[in-house]
């Protein structure tokens, strides 16, 4: 009976320390969904004032490499491309005051990660509504990932192709 206990008791501890390690440090997959998540809330956050819309510019280009390059196309159009961080908070901040309104998920995410653990590429459908605009537009995206300074960034976002609403 002794023995049964203790079996038990090594499996429990066992348990949980498998638990708080994969809460601590939890699979790539895992951590870019996630970062995804709230990619989608802060760019369809709606601040109120110019201090809290550029904290949220900031933190719509904390979610991005310093050296990212994404490429702006949109049915059948390329309307160019945003190099850097910079180039990218300065387009969320055009694109906030133009267009006020903005409201993005991200459905269908699949991971791949690179076998070194330190790149990877993610698809996703987006469903984007810009206003008060009841049609919404439905993008796939590609965006490759890397590991830069302990964080998952996007380091680069491209199209794959549009769709229709």
């Amino acid at each position: 009976m002794k023995s049964i206990r203790s079996i038990i008791t090594l499996f429990a501890i066992a348990a949980i320390a498998f638990g708080v390690y994969y809460w601590l440090f939890p699979p790539p997959e895992k951590v870019i969904r996630k970062k995804l998540t709230k990619l989608a809330e802060s760019i369809s956050s709606r601040p109120e004032g110019n201090i809290a819309t550029m904290a949220n510019v900031n933190r719509i280009g904390s979610f991005f490499h310093p050296n990212v390059t994404i490429s702006v196309e949109g049915y059948g159009q390329d309307l160019g491309s945003v190099q850097g961080r910079g180039e990218l908070q300065q387009a969320a901040l055009a694109g906030r005051q133009r267009l006020g309104a903005i409201s993005v998920e991200f459905y269908n995410v699949e991971v791949m990660v690179a076998p070194g653990k330190t790149n990877a590429t993610a698809t996703a459908t987006a469903l984007v509504k810009l206003g008060n605009d009841a049609n919404p537009q439905v993008q796939e995206l590609r965006l490759e990932w890397e590991k830069y300074d302990r964080d998952w960034l996007i380091r680069s976002a491209t199209p794959s192709k549009s769709l229709k609403p």
